[in-house]
């Protein structure tokens, strides 16, 4: 299935900036949608593209989390290790950002394009450093001698293959998710269950554990956060929770 640039840029998608690094620091270079809120954005090197992710705040803010990411962000850490990885393999990373601006209703209920978009754009491009049914991005651990000129080799899928590493996979991805949004300075973090188990992988499919899923959301409730939808058989991935921020507001 293609990966093409070319893909991307025919459904609106247009280069945002680029990264860099200079004396093992990483920066993003955004030339131009720094300030622009709720967009679509995409990692691509040599045509290929590696990452597609969605932002609700200005892209710059969300592009920090993987400039300087920190402890208990797996995908923040992951794709900033990705991109060093390139670079240092004489690679470039470009960004692609599509900004959702289409004014979009169901009934009376606001509809969001990026939302819808991002999960079948994920379906279609299957980027490898998105989630369980793509590839983990490349190792700061690998010598640079060892990465191609052009896209490294990927290691195999992290989906737990028993039920024993479910937990820990959704707290990862659950205070991954919190933190960035904290750092980003949002009031509160909105999401459901189905969301996060897409993130960490293996839903859809027969061997989801959603009931874990929801048990680590629901533990994750503090004083300040609402449950804004409860699944009508308990567990589903309707289940939706509003998380107040930052954390010590809402998580004891």
């Amino acid at each position: 299935m293609s990966r093409s640039l070319d893909a991307l840029v025919s459904i609106g998608f247009r280069r945002a900036g680029c990264w860099s690094e200079t004396g093992g620091v990483l920066s993003c270079n955004l030339e131009v949608m720094a300030e622009v809120t709720r967009v679509l954005y995409a990692f691509v090197s040599c045509d290929e593209v590696l990452y597609i992710g969605r932002s609700m705040t200005a892209l710059k803010r969300r592009m920090y989390g993987y400039e300087s990411p920190k402890a208990g962000q797996p995908t923040n850490l992951r794709n900033n290790a990705g991109i060093v990885a390139l670079l240092r393999a004489g690679s470039s990373v470009e960004i692609l950002a599509l900004i959702d601006d289409a004014r979009l209703q169901y009934a009376r209920f606001d509809l969001s394009l990026a939302a819808g978009l991002e999960d079948s754009l994920i379906r279609h491009f299957r980027p490898p450093w998105n989630g369980a049914k793509s590839k983990q991005a490349p190792s700061l651990q690998m010598e640079a001698a060892q990465v191609p000129a052009g896209i490294v080799k990927l290691s195999a899928p992290t989906t737990p293959t028993s039920h024993s590493g479910w937990p820990e996979k959704f707290k990862a991805e659950l205070e991954d998710a919190l933190g960035t949004a904290e750092c980003a300075g949002l009031a509160y973090l909105e999401l459901t269950s189905g969301e996060l188990h897409r993130r960490v992988g293996g839903y859809p499919g027969p061997k989801h554990n959603m009931v874990s899923c929801c048990n680590v959301m629901r533990r994750h409730i503090g004083p300040s956060d609402q449950v804004l939808q409860e699944p009508p058989q308990g567990n589903g991935a309707s289940l939706r929770i509003r998380y107040a921020l930052p954390r010590s507001r809402g998580f004891v």
